[in-house]
């Protein structure tokens, strides 16, 4: 196959996909905006997406026109056989405008299940994408569900595509780098460790999980927390690290300023005691998974999406993510009752082995591109 992706290439996720599809044999092109943050990965074609940032006002209808421009060029010349457009609201968009059919677009999550957030036109432009699209692909049952009555699709052209995660990565073990992650950090032995292993940035609520560190420290006061920037930024960070100084607590905390690879953010869940993952709104996302798969304990925002695998008490906590002493109890908890981690670990282990599996996943996705470049064929 000849696959186009549209997608964002300092993603971990697009590299993932891309790689994967290369891997198999199939000829990858990938149209960005971003280069890749680190080296190129092998046989994926990288094509960066030019555009205009001189003229603010009619920059978004002016790039939308060349980006249309540059994807059918791209199309036409390597003769592509399907494109698959990642993110529902930007590429998706761009995607369903350059008229190219098979046509997959892939919902991540906060571009379809946020409403709110945007103009009229955007919301227009993301149902016009689902409309335009041959197949919609979500993470989650119940994202399938919402984007099947929200947008008015049929059932049969909206798939639930599990992203999973890679079991050769995430698992239960990495002693030799525990031990030298917790020392280059200032970590002492017995010290309870708190993970939040999501981005940086206001949506996974993290001033939320700053404010609820004293009550966690009243009764825990070497316990530490420690957080990913990610895809987030200094200025953002700079907040975290003021908001924390202003609250005395500076020395219960620390920053990893920059992104993880996936094996980096193995060796992070091991040697954490609990992660918190607290947006407004998910799929189920991959990040979870990752710490359920290493066996750290789950406390996570009251939504319905995580109840597909997740009960609360059973192997996860559930917290309401605006409320800092439920966050600092659910964290507290975790720290009294340490004999949990293993009994949240066998349950979650085994979700995670059967339903969402990287290589299984993925290749659903691969047989689903040949299903659809078989039928646009006749």
């Amino acid at each position: 196959m000849k696959i186009m992706m549209l997608s964002d290439a300092a993603s971990i996720h697009t590299v993932r996909w891309a790689k994967y599809f290369a891997g198999r044999g199939h000829e990858v092109h990938l149209l960005s905006f971003s280069p890749f943050l680190d080296a190129p990965p092998d046989g994926i074609n990288l094509h960066i997406l030019n555009r205009i940032s001189s003229l603010p006002i009619l920059s978004v209808p002016i790039n939308l026109v060349l980006g249309v421009w540059q994807v059918r060029k791209l199309a036409r010349k390597h003769r592509v056989d399907l494109l698959n457009a990642h993110y529902i609201s930007t590429f998706g968009v761009l995607g369903s405008l350059s008229g190219i059919h098979p046509f997959v677009a892939s919902a991540w999550g906060s571009d379809v299940l946020r409403p709110d957030k945007g103009s009229s036109l955007r919301k227009l432009a993301v149902l016009y994408c689902m409309r335009v699209a041959d197949i919609v692909t979500t993470t989650a049952i119940e994202t399938r569900e919402y984007v099947i009555s929200t947008f008015d699709l049929s059932p049969d052209n909206v798939i639930r595509v599990p992203w999973g995660i890679d079991l050769e990565i995430f698992h239960r073990g990495y002693e030799k780098e525990v031990i030298n992650l917790k020392r280059s950090l200032g970590l002492e032995p017995g010290m309870p460790v708190i993970l939040s292993n999501r981005t940086m940035k206001e949506n996974y609520n993290i001033e939320s999980i700053v404010n609820s560190i004293p009550k966690v420290l009243d009764v825990h006061p070497n316990a530490v927390f420690l957080f990913i920037r990610g895809y987030g930024t200094a200025e953002y960070e700079e907040k975290i690290n003021s908001k924390a100084r202003d609250m005395g607590i500076q020395n219960n905390i620390r920053i990893i300023s920059r992104l993880v690879s996936p094996e980096e953010m193995a060796v992070f869940l091991n040697a954490s005691d609990a992660f918190i993952s607290l947006p407004k709104t998910d799929q189920f996302a991959g990040s979870i998974m990752e710490g359920m798969a290493c066996g750290t304990i789950p406390i996570l925002s009251n939504l319905s999406v995580y109840k597909q695998y997740l009960k609360d008490r059973e192997n996860a906590l559930f917290v309401n993510p605006d409320d800092p002493d439920e966050i600092a109890s659910a964290v507290n908890f975790c720290i009294d009752n340490p004999n949990i981690r293993e009994d949240f670990y066998t349950i979650n282990r085994r979700i995670i082995k059967e339903n969402e599996d990287w290589s299984r996943n993925a290749q659903k996705m691969e047989e689903l591109f040949e299903a659809l470049i078989t039928r646009s064929d006749h």
